[in-house]
């Protein structure tokens, strides 16, 4: 089948399949106003319905036929994460990796290149310029204008730069792979500035006198149509400036996360293929599995330090026995996980967090023996903070971000402080953001109190109680800490 038949097939079926995709929302929605839970369902359909029966002919043509892409427009996925109010979804990140699953399951080509889409439309949807998002959210939701990415001057060793050209810019260098080169309307190129900063620019995909495009021949994935882009002082006015930053240090996590939803797309589809095997239950874990980036809000705590000062109690006023059977407050931790899914950073809800001495990391043997405890994740600090908070009756909720995978987990030296001060940046930012407006944050990251309405209140000096942890009644003659009883 060569190109011209998977076209003439696909663009026969499409209308077909989006028909029939009117009756799958859970209330009989039409797809213009399907909720992003059934959007899943619609990925998954058009990925079995539309992109796997072409896969194949697909992967030998020299670009992916343009009517494949305009079924997903018309589904409505170029507008996955963009605004409700600009014609999108507002999808959060976790249905964002489900819907690239579902797609990568029917076809990698057809999903890789979807996906340099999504950048643009979040960063305009988070907001920035009103005028950029006025322009252009509308049309790229709705696939009528399809973006890529050039990401030359985000490398550690950059090769796209930008100078100052008055109020714009003057774009100058190279961004090596650049994919749907003739399928794409516009780049969103991050350029490194002479302070060593990124722009990201809006430029068209257009070749010209300053922007010449060389194809590249690939041994997978080539019908992307990759190209080699070489910008030779392409001007660029300050009304396409999207964002500027300063460089991270490191990848964000939520790339990482998305690139193994492309992985774990491809490798469901192997499993279908398969039939029932033990394959299913260990694609399933993989889904689950805390990789760097991921959220955890822990239920549950593991204390393996020493030395530390773990009460208020040891040297003054009565002693004290605290409950400790749940460690964390419960409206804390529903606080957490909502305005984390808000932030569209899903989190994984309950955990245990194994608190160790350090300075130094694990050893494998250590590693290991965490591991086969069934403990979600390890750190350096949350205990003694958590029992103290207790004792002083405050609400208390951890919030762990993985950084890394420990020893044991994986091969070479092992975890390193570099490693983890590399993944950590682009982490914070996003970190910083969860939690409620006017709360609060003490500690550190992980460790953040959060009031509000119905299960708090302050004691007599102006200090929030949760109502769980709260003391039944005052120690007599003591105006320190209020001990529980």
């Amino acid at each position: 089948m060569n190109e011209s038949d998977v076209q003439a097939r696909q663009s026969r079926h499409a209308p077909e399949l989006l028909r029939s995709l009117t009756n799958c929302g859970r209330r009989g929605r039409s797809v213009d106003t399907l909720g992003v839970v059934d959007i899943v369902q619609v990925a998954q359909r058009i990925a079995d319905d539309v992109l796997f029966p072409a896969a194949l002919s697909t992967d030998a043509s020299d670009v992916i036929p343009r009517e494949l892409l305009d079924v997903l427009a018309d589904a409505g996925l170029y507008g996955l994460v963009a605004p409700e109010e600009s014609g999108g979804l507002g999808a959060d990140f976790g249905t964002v990796c489900a819907v690239q699953e579902a797609l990568a399951s029917g076809c990698l080509t057809t999903a890789f290149l979807w996906t340099q889409h999504i950048g643009l439309v979040r960063a305009l949807g988070a907001g920035g310029r009103p005028d950029l998002r006025a322009r252009w959210l509308g049309p790229l939701a709705r696939g009528e204008v399809r973006a890529g990415v050039a990401l030359g001057g985000a490398l550690p060793q950059p090769t796209l730069r930008a100078r100052p050209d008055g109020p714009g810019w003057l774009l100058e260098g190279v961004s090596p792979f650049v994919s749907g080169w003739g399928r794409i309307d516009v780049l969103h190129a991050a350029a490194r500035t002479p302070d060593n900063q990124i722009v990201w620019l809006l430029v068209d995909a257009v070749e010209g006198p300053s922007v010449r495009a060389e194809r590249l021949r690939l041994a997978a994935l080539n019908a992307t149509a990759t190209v080699r882009v070489t910008f030779d002082q392409l001007p660029v006015p300050a009304g396409r400036v999207t964002g500027q930053h300063p460089v991270s240090g490191g990848t964000a996590p939520q790339v990482l996360r998305m690139h193994a939803a492309l992985a774990l797309g491809v490798t469901a589809r192997c499993c279908q293929l398969l039939g029932p095997t033990s394959l299913d239950s260990e694609l399933g874990s993989l889904r689950t599995e805390l990789g760097p980036g991921s959220l955890v809000v822990p239920d549950q705590i593991v204390d393996r330090t020493w030395g530390r000062d773990f009460t208020y109690y040891d040297t003054v006023g009565p002693v004290v026995h605290v409950g400790f059977a749940d460690p964390y407050c419960p409206h804390g931790r529903a606080a957490v996980v909502e305005v984390a899914h808000a932030q569209s950073w899903a989190p994984h809800d309950g955990g245990t967090l194994v608190v160790i001495q350090g300075p130094r990391f694990s050893s494998r043997a250590e590693s290991l023996h965490h591991s086969a405890q069934g403990w979600s994740v390890v750190g350096m600090t949350g205990h003694p903070e958590a029992v103290l908070a207790r004792e002083l009756a405050l609400c208390y909720t951890s919030i762990a971000v993985v950084t890394d995978l420990d020893a044991g987990v994986e091969a070479g030296q092992g975890v390193s402080h570099q490693e983890v001060l590399a993944a950590f940046p682009p982490i914070a930012e996003v970190g910083i953001r969860v939690r409620k407006p006017n709360a609060p944050i003490g500690g550190t990251l992980a460790m953040v109190t959060t009031p509000s309405p119905g299960g708090w209140e302050k004691d007599p000096k102006g200090r929030w109680l949760c109502e769980t942890h709260k003391p039944k009644k005052p120690a007599p003659n003591w105006d320190g800490p209020p001990p529980r009883q």
